[in-house]
């Protein structure tokens, strides 16, 4: 498989970036958009993301494409695109009481 794009929750690109570095780009952080990961026709992919959007008003992106790789691994290309989706910035707990005060704002 290669990923060519990477949904990722609002603002995780600069907290990997500047605080963190978690590994986004490379694949080993779970801070991406979670969610549903389909592998379908390449030429029915785009009436499905449009059809899963009119129905739930939730976006979706294609990310990649499956291929064929002796070792069974996915590969996030050099080139990958970042999209930060704010329907899925979440004010969770951590966020707004470890993060706070982390910058002296809890």
């Amino acid at each position: 498989m290669e990923l060519d794009t990477l949904p990722c929750i609002a603002g995780t690109p600069a907290v990997n970036q500047t605080i963190f570095n978690f590994s986004l780009v490379t694949g080993y952080s779970a801070e991406t958009s979670g969610g549903l990961l389909l592998s379908i026709p390449q030429d029915k992919a785009d009436a499905y993301c449009k059809e899963l959007e009119e129905l739930d008003g939730s976006p979706s992106w294609i990310i990649g494409r499956v291929t064929k790789d002796p070792h069974r691994k996915a590969k996030i290309m050099d080139n990958v695109k970042i999209i930060e989706d704010g329907q899925m910035e979440v004010r969770s707990y951590y966020e707004e009481n470890v993060m706070g005060s982390l910058f002296g704002k809890g």
